[in-house]
């Protein structure tokens, strides 16, 4: 279970290797039937993908703890070759110590500051988001590489 101050988190999945598969990815509140998202995509390249929520016209409630989904379709008659990771994401209040460093502008105070919480998906996010706009930066991309393997997930 992943945590996240954000109602509506980046939800962020690892391809690594390219697909022409269809791939799926489903966003299921515990309480319901149906999901809350469910998106499916022609192929990706490899890399980290994100699926932004603030996109999305849904807003995950405090305390719930979602589950969501990546799978690639290898075979859609025969789903069970279906090549699935699950992950599950909870809406939090901020921490005390993480508010005021939300509040600022600097955004390696916010990475640091959520990271030291525990709240992982927001800071792998920014980082994800800060890497996007600036790719050559190998600090970044080690200081990603770290948050992933304390998170026991290698890339």
């Amino acid at each position: 279970l992943g945590l996240t101050v954000r109602e509506r988190p980046t939800l962020l999945w690892f391809l690594s290797a390219p697909t022409t598969a269809r791939i799926e990815i489903a966003l299921v509140d515990p309480r319901r039937v149906e999901p809350l998202l469910d998106v499916a995509i022609e192929g990706a390249p490899a890399g980290i993908h994100a699926v932004r929520l603030d996109d999305r016209a849904l807003r995950l409630e405090p305390g719930v703890a979602y589950e969501w989904s990546v799978a690639i379709v290898i075979d859609p008659v025969q789903r069970s070759r279906d090549v699935v990771t699950a992950g599950a994401v909870m809406h939090v209040d901020a921490p005390p110590g993480v508010r005021e460093p939300l509040a600022a502008g600097d955004a390696g105070k916010r990475i640091d500051a959520l990271a030291a919480a525990g709240i992982w998906y927001d800071a792998l996010a920014l980082l994800t988001e800060a890497i996007a706009l600036r790719p050559g930066d190998t600090a970044l991309r080690a200081q990603r590489a770290a948050l992933l393997e304390q998170a026991g997930l290698v890339q």
